[in-house]
């Protein structure tokens, strides 16, 4: 049995049960819209480098989200809780609504992180400088304790 702990809680899985942990934070309602964070935790089956990974969410935004190159606003290398990472900024629609994401991705070992960064496409300007002060606190804790 594995535990997994999180802020006040502590819950038991078994062997061969996969943690695949979701963090979600929204923000304050703007014309019926939250900005909200996302944060993913993925336990990958085998090694894999920053940019497989990284390729393998590219094509799950193609395919599922229908994300196109012509709707990435900017993308590059950077750094997520100190660790190596690669950000990319890209429009999308919810039903009708259009959106701007952020999707930040990072790995530990065999454990993936992607912090998503989700706003209304007429509030990103707005929310952008709280998302970067949520980003730059994002810590991992050391995976000995």
């Amino acid at each position: 049995m594995n535990d997994l702990v999180h802020q006040e809680l502590t819950i038991g899985f078994p062997d061969g049960w996969e943690d695949r942990t979701e963090v979600l934070f929204v923000g304050p309602t703007r014309e019926e819209r939250n900005p909200a964070v996302t944060v993913k935790r993925v336990e990958l089956k085998f090694d894999m480098t920053l940019a497989q990974f990284v390729g393998f969410q590219v094509q799950a935004l193609e395919v599922l989200m229908g994300v196109k190159k012509v709707d990435v606003i900017e993308e590059g290398d950077t750094t997520l809780a100190g660790l190596p990472a690669y950000a990319r900024l890209y429009r999308l629609r919810f039903g009708d609504k259009p959106c701007v994401q952020c999707q930040y991705y990072a790995l530990r070992g065999r454990t993936a992180y992607v912090v998503t960064t989700t706003s209304a496409a007429d509030h990103y300007a707005d929310d952008a400088p709280i998302f970067e002060e949520i980003i730059k606190r994002f810590k991992l804790k050391d995976p000995a304790k």
